[in-house]
């Protein structure tokens, strides 16, 4: 009886003491920590297909938000994306405002028909073209226009409208806080550095990130943005509300805002981007041409 007793005093002092080396590995993770493992995941994935709902605000144009929304599937790295807009409460809005009275009525004509502002996307590799009938057919344009990205330039800003761009976003965000359970997802919430974003894109787009950062820090006085992030149980994201900012430009008086929540469908999707018809395609500056004369 007595070497019994001694057992169980040695199991009652022991065991905690071994369960007590082992709980730091068993501490649960901080929530900045969370999605930093998240944006991993994610990127680990390569692809997603996707949709957006949100709002653009440019005081510039209106005074009113802007709706739009966007179906898409692009890879993570920008290399190949497809994207389907709805644009027709946007393009309308800013063409409106900027034009003289002497167009009007042109004006009037490009913008009455709200079917000419779906505009798709498509982009392989550097190569891009993009197809808005409202353009295109009040013009006499071919239905595409092919760009490029070759001189690696881009607006900062626009992380709604890809997934991959999330990522470096997740990966800048501090002050992270869980904020519990909506639709089965865990719901975080923090705050993007955007001096820290540059550290987590590609080395060719740092620079151009930098000289976005310092230009939307100077129009708004704003450091940080709010980011949300809705976790599935595996904790691979599937869920996203951003507020971005895009500077302004030289024909603008306020830099653009855009409130968006992007949905994720599926990840690590195998697809291929079809280069539209060679005969219905014409190159920017072609189009510039052509809209000039």
């Amino acid at each position: 009886m007595r070497r019994l007793s001694l057992l169980v005093l040695v199991l009652v002092l022991v065991l905690p003491a071994c369960g007590g080396a082992s709980a730091p590995e068993q501490q649960q993770a901080s929530p900045a920590e969370v999605l930093k493992q998240a944006a991993a995941k994610m990127e680990d994935a390569g692809s997603a297909r996707y949709t957006v709902t949100g709002k653009m605000r440019n005081k510039t144009y209106a005074q009113r938000p802007l709706a739009f929304t966007l179906r898409g599937i692009s890879t993570f790295d920008d290399k190949a994306v497809w994207v389907w807009w709805d644009l027709s409460d946007v393009y309308p809005a800013i063409i409106a405002s900027q034009a003289p009275a002497a167009d009007r009525a042109t004006v009037r004509a490009l913008v009455e028909d709200r079917r000419g502002w779906q505009m798709e996307f498509r982009q392989r590799g550097k190569t891009n073209w993009m197809r808005l009938p409202a353009f295109t057919e009040h013009f006499g344009a071919k239905p595409w226009i092919r760009g490029s990205d070759a001189s690696g330039e881009d607006d900062f800003g626009g992380a709604f409208a890809l997934p991959g761009d999330l990522i470096a976003y997740m990966r800048a965000t501090r002050h992270v806080e869980e904020l519990g359970r909506e639709d089965g997802l865990a719901h975080y919430r923090g705050r993007v550095e955007l001096r820290r974003v540059a550290a987590h894109v590609p080395r060719r787009d740092r620079a151009m990130v930098r000289k976005a950062v310092r230009e939307v820090i100077r129009d708004t006085g704003k450091a940080t943005l709010p980011l949300d992030v809705w976790l599935a149980d595996d904790g691979v994201p599937r869920r996203f509300r951003v507020d971005d900012i895009e500077p302004r430009t030289s024909t603008e008086r306020y830099p653009t805002t855009w409130r968006a929540t992007m949905e994720i469908l599926e990840y690590g999707v195998d697809f291929d981007v079809l280069r539209p018809p060679a005969r219905k395609v014409m190159t920017e500056q072609e189009f510039d041409r052509l809209t000039e004369s």
